[in-house]
């Protein structure tokens, strides 16, 4: 089967392909002018006022997207998804502003569109099937199921060449790396115990995630994501705004006051940010000029390494606080990590290292690596759920299994034929090894048009260990509409699947039967 690793980055993109035999993935993006293929494709969006059409991301178009975007940086839109959960994004001179979906669609079309040039230019057939990666924190949100649907469905809604794409799995980013990184080891038998267990530590430049993953010796057991969690708005993105106010900062001390306003100037002073940040990750200063747009004189821009890091240590720290809170949660487990991996492109920040050096205390290694290609390669590497991978040559497969669990417990609310009142019946828990599946022998139908109600836990009952509880414990996530043939007593079968979509069967005492799930909605079922 071929399909791509797709990693759709706040900051970059990046796809990569393991074809049939290879032991390797390798990019699947040209290397033009305009494009450092081994960094990904720039991720942010040009806005087209005034009826946000087109979205440009990478094309070369006269003028290019990129140099619109430089003209016009109100029109931008950064890190589209952490905009997800919003209903659209203002943009000025844009009524009623632009769907975050419709800017993450055109990411991915330039993306996928990239990737089949660059098949072109070696003579093979375009790929319309992908693996999909996405934030871990997406799944701290209660309409986790619902933004991992619209996500889906964005892509698949995207046509090439006449042919619509297709997500054949989802899994975290975090854990698409360690996949890449626990197949490493295997490939150069570096377990040398009965299991490896890797702590990622993901800093991208829109969010920070966090997932655990164990690897047996044995290349054939399925690696076991034991557990993954993230923040939504820490990446790399807020570290360049904390220099770009320390610049803000010096430019007013050294001009009289003066503060750059016009979005084109604050655009620039972000580069120049992005720029130092770079250049202290191999230095101890930067060394850099403004120029002033209202008489083209320059003024000096400096930065230490120690400033840097002062004027960013709360970001940082929470960070750590998460990895400090994942190494507790494995360890009382009762597994030992073996090694905290650092991926993503603001994970190369020296203070980064040195400080999970400090929190690990000689008991786990600390690694750099694959920083911009290990979520693609990942995924590429990843067998989809509903694959029959076939042996590579010579025994073993370069592919592999892994097991997600569930990361919330999910319920279902059984009403009563004499109150109609009813709770929430918990099914599938959390820590479950997906796919799960539960059941409820005698579900009461109270009308032969009736949607099923499907709960999650509210924070505070999330590790409750009762078989229910009451519905004002809990915060419905799903509706799954059903014609049954009347009403009465039905047999229930909850399941949550390797890609967190959520199905329920009813079966009726005469053998009928009906399944509605959250997969059937992206096809148009409601």
């Amino acid at each position: 089967m071929a399909f791509y690793g797709c990693d759709i980055g706040n900051g970059f993109g990046m796809l990569s392909l393991l074809e049939e035999g290879a032991q390797e993935p390798q990019i699947m993006l040209p290397a033009l002018r305009t494009l450092n293929a081994r960094e990904g494709m720039p991720t942010a969006a040009y806005v087209t006022p005034p009826d946000a059409e087109p979205i440009r991301v990478f094309d070369t178009q006269n003028p290019p997207a990129d140099r619109l975007m430089a003209r016009d940086p109100e029109h931008v839109i950064r890190a589209a998804k952490t905009h997800l959960r919003e209903d659209a994004i203002a943009l000025p001179g844009i009524p009623g502003g632009v769907a975050p979906y419709d800017v993450y669609r055109s990411i991915a079309r330039d993306l996928i569109s990239l990737g089949n040039y660059e098949r072109a230019q070696q003579g093979r057939d375009a790929i319309y099937q992908i693996v999909l990666t996405y934030p871990a924190s997406i799944h701290s949100w209660t309409d986790y199921t619902d933004v991992l649907d619209r996500m889906q469905k964005a892509i698949e809604d995207v046509e090439i060449d006449g042919h619509h794409l297709e997500v054949l799995a989802r899994i975290p980013e975090p854990a698409a790396a360690a996949i890449d990184y626990l197949y490493y080891l295997q490939d150069r038998n570096q377990i040398h115990g009965n299991e490896f267990c890797a702590l990622v530590y993901d800093l991208g430049y829109g969010t920070f995630d966090l997932a655990c993953v164990v690897a047996k010796r044995d290349p054939n057991e399925p690696y076991d994501v034991l557990c993954f969690d993230g923040i939504e708005d820490v990446g790399g993105k807020d570290f360049d705004e904390r220099i770009r106010e320390e610049f803000l900062a010096q430019i007013s001390d050294e001009a009289a006051g003066y503060q750059p306003v016009a979005p084109r100037e604050l655009d620039r002073l972000l580069h120049e940010a992005v720029t130092a940040k770079h250049i202290l990750t191999d230095n101890l200063l930067y060394d850099g000029t403004f120029t002033m747009p209202r008489n083209a004189s320059q003024i000096d821009l400096a930065l230490t390494r120690e400033r840097f890091e002062e004027i960013t240590r709360d970001l940082l720290y929470q960070t750590l606080e998460k990895t400090q809170n994942m190494i507790e949660e494995v360890r009382g487990k009762g597994r030992t990590i073996d090694a905290i991996v650092l991926t993503g492109g603001a994970s190369q920040m020296p203070m980064v290292k040195e400080a999970l050096e400090v929190l690990a205390d000689g008991e786990m290694a600390v690694y750099g690596y694959h920083f911009s290609t290990a979520v693609s390669f990942g995924a590429a590497r990843y067998v989809p759920p509903s694959s029959r991978e076939a042996p590579a040559p010579g025994g073993g497969t370069h592919r592999r299994r892994a097991t997600l669990r569930a990361t919330h417990t999910l319920g279902v609310l059984v009403e009563h034929e004499d109150a109609l009142m009813g709770e929430v019946k918990l099914l599938v828990r959390t820590g479950s090894g997906l796919p799960a599946s539960a059941e409820i022998e005698e579900f009461f139908c109270p009308d032969a048009y009736y949607d099923v109600r499907v709960y999650q836990p509210d924070a505070e009952h999330e590790n409750a260990q009762a078989d229910s509880l009451q519905v004002d414990q809990c915060e419905s996530i799903r509706r799954l509409h059903f014609s049954n043939p009347h009403a009465g007593i039905y047999k229930l079968v909850l399941t949550e699947d390797a890609n967190y979509d959520i199905s329920v069967e009813l079966i009726a005492l005469d053998g009928w039967s009906e399944t509605q799930s959250t997969a059937a909605r992206r096809g148009g079922a409601d």
